[in-house]
């Protein structure tokens, strides 16, 4: 847009504008990957935390750091409550006018606060040619480093005007759909199947068994449906290899399996017997009941009643 072209001509800095969606797509399942395998590394939770996000980064990527903040504060055995004590979340706006369905306009610096915000060199040569929202901002950040509790009606407001002037207060435990995504819970299944006997016919019991319990779509747990199962090189060993699926789940309904497994509702999915259950790193382990199927066990019916109860008590939250 306008911005590369004047960083290009007049700047000599447009190697940015060269980034493109595959090398953004890449850094985030990076960072991705690192949050999850630190999950379990000590770290400082007494730290506080500001976060500062504008609406013009969009929802996806607005989200992976609101989910690395989250995993940070409720990781090591820490209630989810801790982030509430320890982060304050905000987001820029883009004003009212600019979300009209009858605006015809780009979402300029005139509409919302950028994501390079604080850089007069990437900001000053487009309109609004200023900062506008310069001296709310570093207001803001100078109250928090002082341990402030007020600041003010344009930093951490409690109430939008409708303008693209105030960071208004977001929720990080349970933010708005349209402005923050849902962050898809990775989730594996361990079988007491080998893992050869992974057969068209099994994985389509396995899919329909995970679209009943959770209510996830039957197409959305088929895109990211996978066999994760070992592979081992010595032949002999093959067949203690057992059979691992994974797929992702929305939070409600990684909610909802978690819940089930902790009560351990679940022995079998569909007609085969589960070893454990893997939900965002954290393990349930079946405990040594005698194998269950979908089709006729009271347990699992409980379960789904379980499941059907606790998705409604999601959609009230």
């Amino acid at each position: 847009g306008s911005q590369c072209n004047l960083d290009i001509q007049d700047r000599e800095r447009g190697g940015f504008c060269a980034f493109q969606a595959n090398h953004l797509l890449a850094v985030h399942s990076f960072a991705s990957w690192i949050v999850e395998k630190a999950r379990d590394v000590e770290h400082d939770q007494s730290v506080e935390t500001m976060l500062i996000l504008v609406e013009r980064d969009g929802a996806t990527r607005n989200s992976i750091v609101n989910d690395y903040v989250r995993r940070y504060y409720s990781a090591l055995g820490r209630t989810a409550q801790l982030v509430t004590q320890k982060v304050k979340n905000c987001m820029w706006l883009v004003s009212a006018e600019c979300q009209r369905n009858d605006y015809d306009g780009d979402i300029d610096n005139t509409c919302g606060v950028p994501h390079s915000s604080m850089s007069p060199a990437d900001n000053n040569g487009i309109a609004p040619f200023a900062l506008p929202w310069a001296s709310d901002y570093h207001q803001g950040i100078l109250d928090f480093i002082d341990g402030e509790s007020q600041f003010g009606d344009y930093f951490l407001a409690s109430q939008w005007d409708s303008l693209a002037d105030q960071c208004v207060s977001i929720d990080t435990l349970k933010p708005p759909s349209s402005l923050i995504a849902d962050v898809p819970s990775v989730t594996r299944i361990i079988f007491e199947l080998n893992r050869q006997q992974l057969t068209e016919s099994v994985r389509e019991q396995v899919l329909n068994a995970v679209h009943n319990l959770t209510g996830v779509p039957r197409g959305v747990l088929e895109l990211s449906f996978a066999d994760k199962s070992s592979v081992s090189t010595d032949a002999a060993e093959v067949a203690d290899d057992p059979l691992v699926v994974q797929f992702a789940l929305d939070s409600n309904a990684a909610t909802v399996l978690s819940k089930l497994m902790q009560y351990n509702a679940i022995s079998a999915v569909g007609d085969y017997a589960v070893r454990s259950v893997d939900i965002n790193g954290d393990t349930y382990n079946v405990t040594e009941v005698a194998p269950t199927t979908t089709t006729d066990s009271s347990a699992v019916t409980q379960a789904l009643c379980l499941s059907v109860i606790l998705s409604c008590l999601c959609l009230l939250l």
